[in-house]
């Protein structure tokens, strides 16, 4: 992978038709790094070194804890073969931090012959940048180049990935300034007329060059434009090929740019815009006011023009939502009665009834007041029919159901006006909702049976958890009815206004069920209700009994017969937080939960330099002996915004992911925050040996958490751990660690940084100070093991 990466890496440095290439390298080999001078001039220890296991390139500066960077990175000499002008191109990689580097030239592999500043970069992110000068060669006359890091202690790697000198005839710099058309509007067609604006910024005219565009990322369209455009000029182009922006309310992104064989710098080549196709939303329609939601079309009126106003709050630090982290909310003026409106997206109605529901909160101690309006525009003008007018004096939400009926299809707006006193406080709205109510006058509907979840370990889930609603128009009395294996367990009286939606608990009344398989039953009866077909809902629950394998976490460490796999490049953002180990898993200590203890196992998504993690955690192997065996955990996203997916990957064969011997067993994406318990059957595998692994692959993610992972059959010899472990005897004596039959060990401290490296089974400790530190040894079949330790 890596080889194949360096290969990659050396393409995106091309030769333009008109350049001589004098000098390249993408640092693939450690006999090419061996030509470079390295010079330590703060004599840390600490400088640029080969790597060929490095994920962005084989040569880095490591970075120093204690000690600014200092260190130089000196190219051999390169002799040009004519007199003119050469391109000095580099490519690096540096960190959220923001490393910093400079290039000098001159003729001696020293810091003394170093003598000309050429270029300087204080802020190189965590992303590939190219920069590039130009030097004035003299044919026969050999320089060099050197690039020098001055980069603060403490930060992370800071890779050199590419350099070339090239010999340029022609300065050529196209790119595409601007996508002149289309831009955002009602009507797009699948016909629109894309125009662009062409600048050529470098000293010599292009003669002959192309230009293209995608859309989402789609097939390029390319076309040649016949006409030369000077240094300096710029021009509008047209593409004969039309582009199809025919989706309402969809979110283009069309990226342009320019293609030419002398361009010297590429990188500027291409612009990205995004045109939204602007229509009415079709309900049902839900806002939640979540980061990353569609809010182009709403609209906000200050009619007094004071600091008092509508916005979209979004906070995970202050959270005023009802679910999320964001919610519509109003913020008080001291001086000014509130005159403030909201408008949402416009909606396409037919003639009917709709469902207008929403959250709505105030702030304990004080009164506000909330309008709710409808029109056919989206100023204050057009709000000319009062849905609502409610009086708050809480602050805890509550949820409002309106009927709304219209006479005729229409486009309507919907608008939340804040009309409370004076020096009042916030005002807040959420989870909005509107639907078409249905034509039946009453219609109760389970809709949901939330807990228990499909596999329930005794004895912490004993409730039953549902949800009802009144679908029809009109208010309703009737009955609820729960039944377990074909028994009635409850029968209780409810009380539905219309349109309204509850939520009940029934406690303990899953106690006692032995384990395995049984039907839980709700229904909901009522004398009024004539649409009886979605009165029930049914739901299959696996009770699980005692588990023959299970990690609970509860010790506060990994266990050590747990393994790990990393099947990216990607290393693991240093602030995704010190629990985690450089495989990118840890232990997260956390609030007592009833469910979950004070400890779980957590995975970061949070890996640099990857479109997606591929990260695996792997029990030791099993013996299933029985068809009724089970695999359970419970499971939660670490963040509500970056919710994970993984997959549960088992293998009969090898334990290695790199034999390709895991198939897919089950596949979780978006899993909740909301602590779930969550299983599959294990019956295919009766009579196997397995491995279990959790692989995540969020690809813009936090931490995944895991907890309970356990192994449960009614057969207490169903699952048996399988001992042909011949890994794991570690030994820690004075200074030196030893773990048998490993083929590399990695010391890193509690922070995960690197603190001691051996290609071998026994790494030295004198030099490490005293602390905590975990050693991670990898054997020659592709597995790992942790082990922490205490240096004294």
């Amino acid at each position: 992978m890596n080889r194949l990466f360096i290969t990659l890496a050396s393409l995106a440095i091309t030769l333009s038709a008109s350049a001589q290439q004098v000098y390249s390298t993408d640092f693939a080999t450690e006999n090419e790094f061996s030509k470079w001078t390295v010079i330590d001039e703060n004599n840390d220890g600490i400088t640029w070194k080969f790597d060929a296991e490095g994920s962005q390139s084989h040569v880095y500066y490591a970075y120093s804890p204690s000690e600014d960077a200092d260190d130089w990175f000196i190219s051999p000499e390169i002799t040009p073969t004519t007199t003119g002008k050469v391109m000095v191109r580099y490519t690096t990689y540096g960190t959220s931090y923001g490393e910093k580097i400079e290039a000098y030239t001159g003729t001696e592999p020293t810091v003394a012959g170093m003598t000309k500043l050429q270029k300087k970069n204080d802020a190189v992110k965590a992303e590939r940048t190219t920069d590039y000068f130009f030097y004035d060669a003299t044919a026969g006359v050999p320089f060099r180049v050197g690039f020098h890091t001055t980069s603060p202690k403490d930060h992370w790697k800071f890779y050199m990935c590419a350099f070339e000198v090239k010999q340029v005839n022609k300065v050529v710099d196209m790119q595409v300034a601007n996508v002149v058309s289309p831009v955002s509007g009602e009507n797009l067609s699948n016909a629109e007329t894309v125009k662009v604006k062409v600048v050529n910024n470098g000293t010599d005219a292009s003669d002959a060059f192309e230009v293209a565009y995608q859309i989402d990322g789609g097939e390029a369209v390319k076309e040649k434009v016949d006409k030369s455009l000077a240094a300096g000029e710029s021009m509008e182009y047209t593409f004969n090929k039309k582009a199809d922006l025919s989706i309402p309310r969809h979110k283009y992104t069309i990226k342009a740019y320019t293609i030419e064989p002398n361009d010297i710098n590429t990188d500027n080549d291409t612009i990205a815009v995004s045109v939204r196709h602007n229509a009415p939303m079709t309900p049902p329609c839900k806002w939640g006011f979540e980061p990353g939601s569609d809010q182009d079309d709403f609209k906000f009126y200050n009619l007094n023009n004071d600091d008092g106003d509508w916005e979209v709050y979004q906070s995970n630090y202050m959270n005023m939502a009802n679910t999320g982290y964001g919610c519509l909310a109003y913020n008080y003026n001291k001086d000014n009665n509130a005159d403030d409106w909201a408008m949402l997206d416009p909606i396409n109605v037919e003639a009917g009834n709709y469902v207008l529901r929403y959250w709505y909160s105030g702030s304990d101690g004080h009164t506000e007041k909330l309008g709710v309006y409808w029109g056919n525009g989206n100023t204050p003008d057009d709000m000319k029919n009062k849905v609502d007018d409610i009086e708050i004096k809480q602050g805890k939400y509550q949820e409002a159901f309106n009927i709304i009926t219209f006479d005729k299809p229409q486009t309507i707006y919907l608008g939340f006006y804040a009309h409370s006193d004076k020096d009042e406080n916030w005002l807040t709205v959420d989870d909005v909702q509107f639907y078409k109510a249905e034509s039946d006058a009453v219609d109760l509907s389970v809709t949901d049976i939330a807990k228990p979840y499909d596999f329930v370990r005794t004895p912490n889930d004993k409730d039953l958890v549902f949800t009802v609603q009144n679908i029809g128009i009109i208010d309703t009395d009737g009955n609820m009815i729960v039944e377990i294996d074909g028994k009635k367990k409850s029968e209780d009286g409810i009380s539905l206004n219309a349109q309204e939606i509850k939520t009940f608990t029934m406690e303990g009344v899953l106690g006692g069920l032995s384990a395995g398989k049984h039907t839980v039953k709700v229904t909901v009866e009522s004398a009024d209700d004539k649409t009886t077909d979605n009165n029930s809902m049914e739901k299959e629950i696996t009770v699980l009994g005692k588990p023959s394998v299970l990690y609970d976490f509860e010790s506060g460490k990994i266990p050590s017969d747990l393994t790990f796999y990393v099947g990216d490049n990607g290393t693991v953002n240093p602030d995704a937080g010190e629990e985690f180990n450089k495989e990118g898993w840890g232990i997260f200590n956390i609030e007592k939960n009833y469910m979950l203890g004070e400890h779980v196992l957590a995975g970061t998504s949070w890996i640099d330099n990857v479109s997606a993690p591929d990260r695996w955690i792997i029990l030791p192997q099993i013996h299933v002996a029985s068809e009724d065996a089970v695999l359970a955990w419970d499971a939660m996203s670490f963040n509500q915004l970056l919710l994970e997916d993984y997959n549960v990957k088992i293998s009969d064969g090898s334990g290695n992911p790199a034999d390709y011997w895991y198939t897919t067993d089950m596949k979780v994406q978006g899993e909740t925050v909301t602590p779930k318990t969550r299983g599959l059957s294990l019956s295919k595998y009766a009579g196997k040996d397995i491995y279990i692994a959790f692989n995540l692959v969020t690809k813009k993610g936090e931490a995944l958490c895991l907890d309970n992972i356990g192994v449960y059959s009614d057969e207490t010899t169903g699952i048996t751990t399988v001992g042909n472990d011949s890994h794991g005897i570690f030994s820690l004596d004075g200074n030196n660690f030893l773990a048998a039959g490993a083929k590399n060990i990695t010391i890193v401290d509690m922070s995960g940084r690197n603190v001691a490296e051996t290609n071998s089974d026994a790494a030295s400790l004198s030099a490490v100070q005293p602390g905590v530190y975990v050693a991670t040894a990898k054997y020659a079949d592709g597995t790992s093991k942790t082990f922490k330790f205490v240096k004294k």
